[in-house]
């Protein structure tokens, strides 16, 4: 049954009006996200935010994308207890309505590290508020990374570049110094 819906989504994705949606099938991600492992490098990856994939082609074919690598997910964990086709179409929908900010790097990359075990033990079976829990922590560890890269180049920004505030300060506290020195030694600076 997972098969026969995993055929019929890959066909209405390649019978979109734009052949771009092949890119985020789980071959295609596999080999274009290779190299990619932290949150950050999947943010860089070059991906359009899901909210742009939606806009330009559908949430429909969005969550079909997002459904293709929950069916494959299902698949390469091979558990007792595997996602219902229901429990798919659920956490499809969810992930797109609340991760639009996510691109399909992020997806792939969610899935690749529950494969390896980064989010802990499935014990044998898969549900929906383990997977949709996985996004959550993602999203927050992205955004945390985000947050700290964005600190450390402004950091950078501050000493690479002198601020107005501080040539002014010294530019006052020049004139008041030799205002100073004129007033006790009774002539004016060179």
């Amino acid at each position: 049954m997972e098969n026969q819906s995993l055929m019929t989504t890959s066909s209405a994705l390649r019978r979109s009006s734009s052949g771009s949606l092949a890119a985020y099938t789980p071959k295609a991600l596999q080999v274009s996200c290779r190299g990619i492992a932290t949150p950050l490098q999947a943010a860089r990856s070059g991906n359009p935010c899901m909210a742009f994939l939606v806009r330009d082609h559908g949430a429909e074919k969005v969550e079909a994308l997002v459904k293709l690598q929950l069916v494959e997910l299902n698949e390469l964990l091979n558990l007792k207890r595997p996602l219902t086709e229901r429990m798919i179409d659920v956490i499809a929908s969810d992930i797109v309505a609340d991760f639009r900010a996510l691109n399909m790097a992020d997806v792939w990359l969610v899935f690749r590290r529950a494969r390896s075990g980064h989010y802990g033990e499935l014990y044998e079976s898969l549900n929906t508020a383990k997977v949709e829990g996985w996004f959550h922590e993602y999203f927050n560890e992205r955004c945390s990374a985000a947050e700290e890269e964005s600190i450390r180049e402004s950091d950078q920004f501050k000493l690479d570049t002198r601020r107005v505030s501080e040539t002014l300060r010294e530019n006052e506290h020049r004139i008041a110094a030799g205002a100073l020195r004129i007033r006790m030694e009774g002539t004016p600076p060179e």
